[in-house]
């Protein structure tokens, strides 16, 4: 059987860094009852603490023992461009810290716009970090900031993708619109409409290649509003 997580502290006296649990061991004993040891944990976040929008990132440990790392996640994001969060690091020790970095892939899409510096005890700084995509697909990495032992660590998540849009209204024909016949100083016309099917906000530019005769007066024999 797994153990029992039976209570739960997540601060004592003021002890935001800390986690104060109470489980419950099975012991099974040959041809007896289960029996079960209770045993008292405390667990000791790093002396240097990690907040994205004021929420401490801390490791969470479920009732089996298995323990989760916290996520910064960046949401969808298009091909090419970039997001940048915060993270707001703290020293809660009584000593200075110097922190040290360290990203799976120095080549990947994430990455740390500036290294964390030297800390004060009690002091607090803003450490920006960055996703870029690169590709059309899903990004995970681990980010691990270290100070004299300790550790913070989470997960960076994030996914690429392109602007995907749909143009209705129009009858195109081997990449051509065809307009028909139009007499000379006449105006035809054929409306369309663009629908943008991303999950996000795009700009957009309309380009005019006129194919044919060029008029006399030198204006485009095409034009289109709004450009």
């Amino acid at each position: 059987e797994a153990a029992l997580h039976v209570w739960s502290d997540a601060s004592r006296e003021g002890e935001v860094w800390s986690r104060h649990d109470r489980w419950q061991l099975p012991v099974m004993v040959s041809k007896g009852p289960i029996m079960y040891l209770e045993v008292a944990t405390t667990t000791v976040v790093p002396h240097v603490v990690a907040k994205y929008k004021g929420k401490l990132l801390l490791p969470t440990v479920a009732d089996d023992g298995q323990e989760t790392l916290p996520t910064l996640d960046f949401g969808e994001l298009p091909v090419g461009q970039e997001r940048v969060l915060p993270l707001t690091l703290t020293n809660v020790a009584d000593s200075s810290a110097v922190i040290s970095h360290n990203v799976q892939d120095p080549f990947g899409p994430f990455s740390l716009l500036m290294s964390p510096t030297e800390m004060l005890p009690g002091g607090s700084q803003t450490v920006n970090v960055a996703f870029r995509p690169k590709k059309e697909a899903g990004f995970k990495e681990r980010l691990v900031l270290e100070c004299q032992g300790n550790r913070v660590r989470l997960i960076m998540t994030g996914h690429g993708v392109s602007p995907a849009f749909a143009m209705e209204g129009l009858e195109v024909e081997n990449g051509m619109v065809d307009l028909g016949d139009v007499l000379v100083g006449g105006e035809a016309q054929a409306p369309f409409t663009l629908q943008n099917n991303s999950p996000f906000e795009v700009t957009y530019t309309i380009d005019l290649r006129s194919i044919g005769e060029a008029n006399a007066s030198s204006l485009l024999p095409f034009d289109c509003t709004p450009p």
